[in-house]
């Protein structure tokens, strides 16, 4: 993980932008065809859909709706629920687990090593232990985020 708040409690409802790396052992996440273009393959196929379907499996997450998926890194922005007033926008999830964002990434972590072992039968690990997110705390910080992820295949 990158630097963290002292203090700050990751299981509040704020959005973060995660990033996770991939093991240089590891193949290739997705491949970058020309400047902006990312080629779907078996991999990258199987990685959307447990992004888009992670939700169903932890429920105390909003659906991930922004993500990227590079040749050697992925990042996606995580909108943790609020657990118990819906007047923040979001539906009320009182009866779910209490997570942080820590377990929610590892959990999300383990469902894409399953898919990757799953499309190419490597068993070793896929991902780097140590990922990194960003909070977002201030005015401007998430469209900064999101606009961030969406150029990222330009770089």
């Amino acid at each position: 993980m990158g630097k963290r708040l002292t203090g700050f409690d990751y299981s509040r409802p704020y959005f973060y932008m995660v990033t996770m790396k991939r093991l240089k052992e590891a193949m290739a996440l997705s491949e970058i065809v020309a400047p902006g273009k990312c080629k779907l393959n078996a991999i990258t196929r199987a990685f959307v859909s447990v992004i888009r379907h992670f939700h169903e499996a932890c429920p105390v997450i909003m659906q991930i709706g922004t993500f990227t998926i590079m040749p050697d890194h992925i990042h996606l922005i995580v909108k943790i629920v609020d657990r118990g007033n819906a007047n923040g926008g979001g539906p009320a999830i009182s009866s779910a687990p209490i997570l942080r964002l820590e377990a929610i990434v590892e959990m999300l972590m383990q469902a894409l090593e399953g898919a990757y072992r799953e499309v190419t039968g490597w068993r070793e690990q896929v991902f780097d232990a140590r990922w990194h997110d960003w909070i977002v705390l201030q005015r401007g910080q998430l469209e900064a985020f999101t606009r961030y992820i969406h150029e990222n295949p330009l770089r």
